[in-house]
């Protein structure tokens, strides 16, 4: 079952600019929003609620209380009062987008428009470029902890147990991240 919330992003000063509902990493991204997520999770401030229609209410009393750039009325960057993203919609009416698009997908339009959006996928790289990360690992020289673990994932077999140091350090590392991104700290 998804989780959901309403974000504020803040500008540097702290002050909002963005209100918005989500769930999974939707405030930790720019898709979809028109305006650009902040550079730093420190300055997103995340709400978390029951259900999609109290974040979306969250999201609707957010945008009231700071007001909208647009209309005059306050600092947000919000194009709408909120609420208005559509609520989980049922596989029927998945299936019915799903079919819409790949038909949209099949006409020479969108045929043309998948062959740009290829083409804007793949990295152009310079030969200047393609050298200097070829030559960016000729220095490192893995340990035989290393190659004994990339040995062991090419040929499929699990992996010998790490050491009592290697899971402490694991362990820090991914505490850190989830205080960060889970509790939403900064």
């Amino acid at each position: 079952m998804a989780q959901f919330y309403s974000y504020l992003w803040l500008r540097r000063d702290t002050t909002p600019y963005y209100a918005g509902k989500g769930s999974g990493r939707r405030a930790f991204i720019n898709a979809d929003h028109g305006v650009h997520c902040p550079a730093s999770d420190s300055r997103i401030l995340v709400f978390m609620h029951a259900t999609e229609a109290e974040a979306f209410e969250s999201e609707k009393s957010f945008i009231r209380w700071f007001g909208r750039k647009d209309l005059g009325t306050g600092c947000l960057r919000n194009r709408t009062d909120g609420g208005d993203a559509p609520i989980n919609q049922g596989p029927a009416t998945r299936q019915k987008q799903s079919a819409a698009a790949k038909r949209r997908a099949q006409t020479p339009e969108g045929l043309a428009h998948l062959r740009r959006v290829g083409r804007m996928s793949k990295p152009l790289r310079s030969e200047e470029h393609r050298r200097h990360l070829s030559e960016s690992h000729l220095g490192h020289i893995p340990s035989a902890e290393q190659l004994l673990h990339q040995s062991l994932a090419q040929k499929g077999k699990p992996k010998p147990p790490r050491s009592a140091e290697h899971r402490r350090r694991l362990s820090e590392s991914q505490k850190a991240r989830w205080v960060k991104k889970r509790l939403f700290l900064p």
